[in-house]
């Protein structure tokens, strides 16, 4: 529910920033890593829906103090880095941003949340940075975490995620509509798989992975095996390689670009949408039914895998 709730949060200040205006997000960032900041967001602004949205969404770098952000390596896991959120948070306000990142010089990793954070030497961070503003428009990791981490993010995570989608299959199939038809209610983003892609192999589900990694930009959604709560339960995610998987392919497909148009509407001022020429599929099915329902189908499964190492209170912390 975490990603929920700071889904939210976001919403509402996306309505208290900018109920008149366009929408707006600062990349803040400390000297050492400003040169990465600037080439971010000229990257940023060539990736769909920013690359048509042109000068009706605003992007721009603002340099803090180092000290100030205060950025550190995780505690726990040490990739996972820190910063001063409330600092930041004040000056997203000041700035009127509806949505802030940072990007730092002085730890090593990236993380997620109401302030999405990345370290300029920390892999491909450019794409990295990306990613964790992805979560901050509600969507989950689609690499599978360590046996560990799932322990620890997937009793919380695994509700609401838009891009994941946790059921047991049923083999044999007899069919790829009947598969599509048995499975339409537990996949959020089945909206946007075309008829002509199988979500079967055989008669095993799952969409038939490539031979060859996928070349960016070139892929189709549809229903790949693997996920991040893949060593806990079942998970099932819908592009074979995505920047929410890995750093290989920077595209933001379809699933994730309508959501952002979703989001920076609610936000209030101007109402953003794909122009007509680029055509779009069907949306995705968040609504609020939806999501209760996936909750309590993943309840069910977890309480009959995993009945002796459920918290009492695992309903409500779900």
């Amino acid at each position: 529910m975490r990603v929920l709730i700071i889904l939210g949060i976001n919403l509402l200040m996306s309505l208290a920033m900018a109920k008149d205006d366009l929408y707006k997000i600062v990349i803040f960032s400390d000297d050492g890593a400003l040169t990465e900041a600037n080439k971010f967001v000229d990257q940023l602004k060539q990736q769909r829906p920013f690359s048509y949205l042109g000068d009706k969404v605003v992007i721009e770098v603002v340099t803090l103090p180092t000290e100030k952000m205060d950025c550190k390596d995780g505690v726990e896991i040490k990739r996972l880095i820190t910063c001063n959120d409330k600092y930041l948070h004040k000056m997203q306000a000041e700035h009127k941003a509806n949505l802030a990142a940072a990007y730092t010089s002085t730890a090593h990793g990236g993380s997620g949340g109401g302030i999405p954070h990345m370290s300029i030497n920390y892999g491909a961070s450019l794409v990295g940075l990306t990613h964790e503003m992805l979560h901050t428009f509600g969507f989950a990791d689609e690499y599978t975490y360590s046996p560990e981490e799932a322990k620890s993010y997937c009793f919380e995570k695994m509700t609401g995620n838009l891009n994941a989608a946790y059921f047991n299959d049923t083999p044999p199939y007899e069919s790829d509509p009947k598969a599509k038809e048995t499975h339409k209610p537990q996949i959020p983003w089945m909206g946007y798989i075309l008829g002509s892609t199988l979500i079967t192999s055989g008669t095993e589900l799952g969409t038939p992975g490539s031979v060859e990694t996928p070349k960016p930009g070139s892929q189709s959604a549809g229903l790949y095996p693997g996920g991040n709560c893949s060593n806990i339960l079942k998970t099932w995610r819908p592009y074979e390689q995505s920047l929410m998987k890995a750093f290989n392919d920077p595209t933001i497909y379809p699933v994730y670009e309508d959501r952002i148009l979703e989001v920076m509407n609610q936000a209030g001022g101007y109402q953003y949408k794909r122009p007509e020429s680029i055509p779009g599929p069907a949306p995705c099915d968040y609504s609020p039914t939806f999501i209760e329902r996936f909750r309590k189908d993943i309840q069910d499964i977890i309480k009959k895998a995993y009945p002796e190492t459920l918290p009492d209170n695992y309903e409500d912390q779900t």
